[in-house]
């Protein structure tokens, strides 16, 4: 039986708002239980860092990042960041050309999200609200690397729904 903590502020169908019903993810794996996860966490500055956690929550802070080809684990701040990019692989798709023109029902509304550095991703978004701290965004493309991306609303210049 799971039972869950009701002294705190959050719930699992909260967690799950920005989820697509039927939505099944494919970045992930398990690990003697705990589910791992393939990261790219992009910074504001415009480093990156690549890797895999066991500790993603929309609603908190930060989450840790085993890095990539390292013992080394980083605790990853929500607030220093563009956006986490949650990919099927570290070393993407370099010669695919995503198309961005593909129509997903019940992935919620289709999304242009500009960012600050430039950066422009379009996909679709069932939790977007200018006054949330971040939300998520899942690709227009099906066959994209990137499973769903995490983008941190004070990182973006503006958003449109298209």
């Amino acid at each position: 039986m799971i039972r869950f903590r009701t002294d705190t502020y959050w719930s699992i169908s909260w967690l799950m708002a920005d989820i697509p019903i039927g939505y099944t993810g494919r970045a992930c794996e398990t690990d003697g239980g705990a589910v791992q996860q393939n990261v790219v966490a992009r910074f504001q500055d415009g480093s990156l860092l690549k890797g895999v956690t066991n500790d993603f929550f929309p609603n908190k802070d930060e989450f840790h990042l085993l890095l990539e080809g390292s013992d080394e684990r980083r605790a990853i701040r929500i607030a220093d960041l563009k956006a986490v990019f949650f990919v099927h692989s570290f070393e993407g798709k370099p010669d695919y050309s995503e198309n961005d023109e593909i129509e997903r029902g019940g992935m919620g509304r289709k999304i242009q999200v500009d960012f600050a550095d430039g950066e422009t991703l379009l996909g679709y978004t069932s939790g977007y609200a200018p006054n949330r701290k971040a939300f998520f965004v899942f690709p227009v493309d099906p066959d994209s690397n990137n499973d769903r991306a995490y983008v941190v609303t004070a990182a973006t210049k503006a958003v449109a729904f298209v």
